[in-house]
């Protein structure tokens, strides 16, 4: 399974309807895994992303699952800024 959040982003001056994507989750039980699953999973995401024409698509991912979500098109950022509230 995979799930792609669709976000309505903020106005600008020069673009009133603007939207991103969060890739939620991508899951593959573990007898179907090192067959490419994911990867068609992948393709399917960002091929709605860009049907969508969403801005942008992010993926919040456990540091095992990196080199998945790099393998399949998504890059750092270095623009982008987090914060969490403290334990």
């Amino acid at each position: 399974m995979a799930w792609l959040a669709v976000l309505d982003r903020v106005p600008t001056a020069n673009k009133y309807a603007r939207r991103g994507g969060d890739v939620q989750s991508v899951f593959v039980v573990a007898e179907l895994r090192d067959r490419r699953v994911g990867a068609l999973l992948m393709s399917a995401v960002l091929n709605e992303a860009r049907r969508l024409e969403l801005e942008h698509v992010t993926v919040h991912s456990s540091t095992r699952a990196m080199p998945f979500y790099e393998r399949n098109g998504l890059g750092h950022d270095p623009e982008w800024l987090s914060w969490a509230p403290e334990a």
